[in-house]
């Protein structure tokens, strides 16, 4: 079985109310509004212990953290204008998704105390009362204009590494099992179609794909389905980082662990047994095309151009899943338990979506949503209450739709609240590990002189080791490096 690393980086659309109820949520001064995010670093003397405990590297002014208590980073992206948590090295999807909701837990914490800490009239002319947070795929913004700008969700897989002439056939085999994978990793939302008409679609990322591969993911046109990051310290030799654009940000964690599961199972089939007779690939002329309009069809039954050989095929992403389903059954006999509960939980997830968004209405994102919509505003999408609540839904307080919903036994918990609070302050049992250690070091002896910004390298400019396999909690290198960062210079005398 090849072992794998999974990692989620989110970022999250920042709004001030203003006190007469009028959000502020202009684009092109968007970095002043997640400015009053960045202003709560360094920590006072009076944060609370749930962010103390934390432990921010460095624990100064700064505007890229790293989380001693578990290997995270939270930093600000985009020229510092987006917040963004990506979680540490994880060994499961699962993992990845609970760290992943940790990750929610510390910017809501973040939120509250920038409040707590008055910074909205420190420093603002405009009579502010509230931060909202929101974990969705789109700028949250009374102007329409700005709803066509993104905010990603990227996923990230170690797998083995692809030489230029490969690429091209591996990313025939990923497209449209990652094109009909919005099924269960979609979010929902309301978008405005070129008719002027609001419309409901399952997925909001689609709409910002505009090829196959591509290592863009901030805009500027290019953005792709996936690209490859081959830093030198992040991977072992004969590996990269697999890095999906494609993906929505998830108030539900059961669409992403579906998501990452399946992904993990596909990429798996394509290591192992790459020629074992898989026989589609996307079509070239209507790939993005046939992404945009399943994405605008909560039905499911788009039917996806696609070829077989020469000849084009129409399938359902149903069908088209249950393709991906058969070849990995075919090609792996030897399933561990976790990739057991990742197909067992793929396949039932689709068993569901054949009756209906009904069926999944308690676990996957644009399914409640929707649900959401016409059971409890009748259905307008037209209304601009529906389209605030579409938003709403995705705030990270406990005032957000997801988070009532889920308080209230409307829909299915994940996991308990003890495990997101533990993923809080314990690093999995990965790279991270030595990076927790590592970081809880420089804070105990000083050394904020060490300058940390790689996943896999450690130290300062005069001296660096790296951890490149993100599976490996230490290394003998690592270790004396570490005893060495224990010793404190003596002070010279005066």
């Amino acid at each position: 079985m090849q072992k794998r690393a999974f990692g989620i980086e989110t970022e999250y659309s920042v709004a001030c109310l203003e006190e007469n109820r009028k959000f502020y949520t202009n684009i092109n001064i968007y970095g002043q509004v997640a400015g009053f995010l960045r202003r709560v670093f360094p920590l006072d003397k009076e944060a609370p212990d749930k962010l103390t405990e934390l432990l921010f590297f460095p624990p100064i002014k700064d505007n890229d953290l790293w989380l001693a208590s578990n290997g995270a980073r939270f930093y600000f992206d985009m020229e510092m204008a987006v917040p963004e948590y990506s979680t540490p090295e994880c060994q499961s999807p699962r993992e990845a998704v609970i760290h992943n909701l940790a990750g929610d837990s510390i910017v809501e914490d973040i939120r509250k105390e920038a409040l707590r800490r008055g910074l909205l009239n420190n420093y603002s002319e405009n009579k502010f009362k509230d931060i909202f947070v929101f974990k969705m795929n789109t700028h949250f913004s009374e102007d329409i204009q700005d709803l066509q700008k993104s905010v990603g969700c990227h996923e990230n897989y170690t797998t083995l590494s692809l030489s230029g002439f490969e690429i091209p056939a591996f990313s025939d085999f990923m497209t449209p099992f990652l094109l009909s994978r919005q099924i269960f990793d979609g979010s929902g939302g309301i978008r405005l179609q070129n008719n002027n008409e609001w419309q409901y679609v399952i997925s909001q990322r689609p709409f910002f794909i505009t090829d196959m591969i591509s290592s863009q993911t901030t805009g500027g046109g290019g953005r792709g389905f996936i690209a490859f990051k081959n830093e030198f310290s992040e991977v072992l030799s004969g590996q990269i980082r697999f890095h999906l654009h494609c993906g929505d940000s998830n108030m539900s964690p059961w669409g992403k662990f579906v998501s990452l599961g399946a992904t993990h199972l596909v990429l798996r089939a394509y290591e192992e047994y790459r020629d074992n007779n898989w026989k589609y690939k996307p079509h070239p002329s209507h790939c993005i095309e046939d992404l945009y309009s399943l994405a605008r069809d909560p039905t499911l039954k788009f039917p996806i151009r696609i070829l077989e050989g020469d000849r084009e095929k129409k399938l359902s992403a149903i069908e088209i899943q249950k393709e991906y389903i058969n070849f990995v059954e075919k090609s792996l006999k030897n399933l561990s338990d976790m990739e057991s509960d990742a197909l067992s939980s793929w396949k039932s997830t689709l068993k569901k979506l054949e009756l209906g968004y009904e069926a999944v209405s308690q676990e996957l994102d644009w399914a409640i949503k929707l649900n959401f919509i016409k059971e409890r505003l009748g259905g307008n999408l037209n209304s601009p209450k529906t389209r605030f609540a579409s938003a709403l839904y995705h705030d990270i307080s406990e005032r957000g739709i997801y988070n009532t919903l889920l308080r209230s036994g409307e829909i299915l918990p994940f996991c308990d609240a003890d495990e997101i609070k533990k993923c809080r302050i314990t690093p999995p049992p990965t790279r991270a590990q030595f990076r927790s250690r590592f970081l809880k070091i420089l804070l105990e002896t000083g050394k904020l002189n060490y300058s940390y910004n790689l996943w896999g390298g450690f130290g300062n400019f005069s001296t660096i080791i790296y951890i490149r396999d993100p599976l490996d909690m230490t290394t003998e290198e690592g270790e004396n490096f570490l005893e060495s960062l224990k010793i404190i210079p003596l002070k010279s005398s005066e």
